[in-house]
């Protein structure tokens, strides 16, 4: 309940069918995992002044990728602005790519906001963008609205940085290894199967002196002129350490994220834990 409102207030109801009707905890709790990975996460409040009363404004998430915002020379903590930028097809030629930019601004305490069609080439430049066409024209919103509506949550936030810090960030790498790590061993085991062969000997030729593949098959018998040597080739005997090496650095991604055993649902049954050593060893995962 919003404070100094009773429950059941006329703004307690707007609110709260506000919040239902945009489904807003649980977008927000998917906009805030995305977050989480990318660094940041973006809401968009809009209203239709077409739609009855009570139902007008509308919550969308935005793409952080999509989100440019304007800063004050003297206070760089002071968001003076904000830029949506978005490439879509140009509504009069599907061939053809260009730039949407909503734009919202402060002016005299109160905010506008305008949407301009512009050339891809040279759009983030003032010296070289291209107009095409004013989709919005330049218009103060209400002068009950005294904020931009467009919301910006940083995850992992530091002093100065206009946008938030991914928690994957350094991870990737390590990501790559396990990869590579796995299809190393699937390779291997393969090869196992398969076998590898190896001889002294030069590849085999036609009856026109052409070189030919091998032709290494169960029940064949080859017959390699000048061989000393023709052999399968063994290969690994065991995965254990390639399956230790990625054991190994799942752990490092676990230690550098923070992600406890109880995170993960491992819980050694065996052992006698109080519920006060969980909840310490599952809490930062679970404020993250």
């Amino acid at each position: 309940i919003p404070k100094g409102e009773s429950e059941g207030s006329e703004f307690s109801v707007i609110l709260n069918d506000f919040l239902k009707r945009e489904r807003f905890y649980s977008r927000f709790n998917t906009a805030k995992r995305a977050g989480v990975c990318r660094g940041d996460w973006v809401f968009h409040i809009t209203a239709d002044p077409l739609q009855l009363e009570g139902a007008r404004v509308s919550l969308t998430s935005v793409d952080p990728a999509s989100y440019f915002p304007v800063y004050d020379e003297d206070d760089l903590d002071s968001r003076i602005g904000v830029r949506l930028v978005e490439q879509i097809m140009d509504p009069d030629d599907d061939q053809k790519t260009i730039v949407k930019i909503l734009e919202y601004g402060y002016q005299d305490g109160k905010v506008w906001r305008e949407e301009n069609f512009w050339e891809t080439e040279g759009w983030n430049n003032p010296e070289e963008a291209t107009l095409l066409r004013n989709t919005i024209p330049l218009a103060f919103l209400d002068d009950r609205i005294t904020q931009l509506p467009v919301y910006h949550f940083k995850n992992g936030e530091w002093d100065g940085e206009p946008f938030g810090s991914s928690e994957l960030r350094g991870l990737e790498r390590v990501f790559e290894a396990i990869n590579q790590s796995a299809s190393d061993e699937d390779l291997a085991l393969a090869l196992t199967g398969l076998g590898v062969y190896a001889t002294d000997a030069g590849r085999p030729v036609d009856d026109n002196g052409n070189e030919v593949d091998w032709e290494v098959y169960p029940g064949a018998v080859l017959e390699v002129p000048g061989a000393t040597m023709f052999k399968r080739v063994e290969g690994i005997s065991s995965v254990t350490p390639v399956q230790d090496h990625i054991d190994m650095l799942k752990e490092s991604v676990y230690d550098a994220s923070g992600t406890s055993d109880i995170a993960l649902g491992n819980i050694d049954t065996n052992v006698a834990e109080s519920g006060i050593a969980l909840a310490i060893k599952f809490l930062p995962m679970q404020a993250k």
